[in-house]
């Protein structure tokens, strides 16, 4: 049996962007159910683009069905296909997008169970050992799943312990699948998918500008946002910070960084980012794209260039018009009061109070007993992890999430010190910043998921494990995964000494 090694398992992009399309025409299918026929038409394309995939490509990928499929059905799930209030939720709480997004988690979280118990879990178990922030996250899902018996509506509070509980199944079992690159394989279809939700909203902006455009009291008078997904203008800015920070660190940083071999494919998916940011006008994106270079420089070891950065960021505070723009031409009393945010915040804390050790329920108390009282029904989230953590899961939650945070945050920051690895360092930076006023890794998300796949990059190795170049991708039995049985890594049913070809 001849050698294969984890690095031939890989797709063309046009895999994973067919996939994508699946998602698409399916979601578009059921947002236009009222039109019978359009809805046929999107589902018969659905149908038969799927066929296409399953017959050409997912039969020759080697672990496709246990890493990019589930990953990529999760991550659908987490598109809006539309908005409800507060009372719509409460009355359908399963609408026909609902149903898309159960079936979305529920067969990719079926296939992550298929993948852990496809191979040996006693050892996956082993291998994972040295990954403390994940288990600090398996910790602080239980007791998101506990704050069902303080909710207010139990079920949707049980259904979002169930999509982090689907998406940990993926993330273990793409694990269980491919190990060490799983991990490069997961950054990939986070990346990619990433690109195109943001791709989705610049083809409104060029097929109907006077929707996709809002027109602002800034110096620079637009703002984006998505139609059909809907896309927050803040979603928007921090996918752009994500993309520019990815871009960038795959055409300066180390092999592993190197997602994209293309040092001109680099730089175009920078520019990108940096234009989406520019145009959703996300003030804690620039917040995140400003530290985020301080800390390239700083880790880089970039002393002159970090000076010179920071006079020239104080001499364009003095500049007629920068800070008009940095503020979206808001005065800064008004922008210091964070767009409301405070009032939701403030509005919480009593809420809080009423379960303080397990919570009232994640992003069901924030939104059935705060915003709701405050009029704010199609307000989603309290615009914090954290406030949404304590309301959500209490003190023992949010300490959870806290240490899980801080720990994957200084295992990156050492990664990048000792190695000069950026990407995940730099990630971690960016959701952080984004934790502060937005939501992020706290509830089932693409935040959450990169999260994730992070803690399993930033696992500690056993003194007696093999190193990743040492893997090797065997197949037992028609079914492929990694054999970590064999102190020599040999494939089941062969001898050591085998050379087959």
């Amino acid at each position: 049996m001849g050698r294969v090694t984890p690095g031939v398992l890989r797709r063309p992009v046009s895999t994973a962007v067919a996939t994508l399309a699946v998602g698409a025409l399916v979601g578009m299918a059921i947002a236009l159910a009222g039109s019978n026929a359009v809805a046929i038409a999107f589902g018969a394309l659905a149908a038969v683009l799927f066929l296409v995939i399953i017959g050409k490509r997912v039969v020759a990928l080697p672990g496709y069905l246990g890493i990019e499929v589930p990953a990529l059905l999760v991550l659908f799930s987490t598109i809006v296909w539309r908005l409800r209030d507060t009372t719509s939720l409460a009355s359908t709480p399963l609408d026909a997008a609902g149903l898309l997004r159960l079936a979305a988690l529920g067969i990719g979280g079926l296939l992550g169970i298929i993948a852990i118990l496809r191979g040996d879990v006693r050892g996956l178990f082993g291998r994972l050992r040295g990954a403390l922030p994940l288990w600090l996250y398996v910790l602080y899902i239980g007791v998101v799943t506990l704050g069902v018996s303080a909710s207010s509506f139990p079920s949707l509070t049980a259904f979002r312990a169930a999509n982090l509980l689907a998406l940990l199944a993926v993330i273990v079992g793409a694990y269980q699948t491919a190990g060490a690159e799983a991990v490069r394989r997961l950054e990939k279809v986070v990346l990619w998918f990433m690109v195109s939700h943001l791709s989705t909203v610049w083809f409104w902006v060029v097929v109907s500008p006077h929707q996709a455009l809002r027109h602002t009291t800034s110096p620079f008078p637009y703002r984006i946002e998505g139609i059909f997904p809907s896309m927050s203008t803040d979603r928007i800015g921090e996918y752009g910070v994500v993309l520019f920070f990815w871009g960038l660190a795959s055409w300066i940083g180390i092999g592993q960084d190197r997602i994209i071999r293309s040092r001109r494919a680099s730089l175009a998916l920078s520019g990108f980012g940096a234009v989406s940011l520019l145009f959703a006008q996300y003030r804690t994106g620039y917040v995140a794209m400003a530290i985020g270079i301080v800390l390239l420089l700083a880790v880089r070891r970039k002393w002159l260039w970090l000076g010179a950065l920071a006079v020239g960021a104080a001499a364009s505070v003095a500049i007629p018009g920068v800070l008009s723009f940095l503020l979206r031409g808001q005065s800064a009393g008004v922008a210091s009061h964070l767009s409301g945010r405070n009032v939701l915040w403030s509005a919480a804390i009593p809420v809080w109070k009423h379960s303080p050790i397990i919570g009232n329920g994640l992003e069901t108390a924030s939104r059935f007993d705060v915003l709701q009282g405050l009029g704010r029904g199609f307000t989603s989230t309290l615009h914090s992890t954290w406030v949404e953590a304590l309301v959500g899961t209490g003190v023992a939650g949010t300490a959870l999430l806290v240490s899980a945070v801080v720990l994957l945050g200084w295992r990156t920051f050492m990664t990048a010190v000792r190695k000069g690895r950026l990407v995940p360092f730099l990630l971690i930076s960016i959701l952080v910043i984004r934790s502060a006023t937005g939501t992020s890794f706290e509830a089932l998300s693409v935040e959450s998921m990169l999260f994730l796949i992070l803690t399993l990059g930033a696992r500690k190795r056993r003194p007696d494990e093999p190193t990743d170049q040492d893997l090797r991708v065997v197949n037992t039995g028609g079914r492929v995964g990694l054999d970590w049985t064999h102190p020599d890594l040999v494939p089941v049913g062969a001898s050591s000494g085998s050379a087959g070809g």
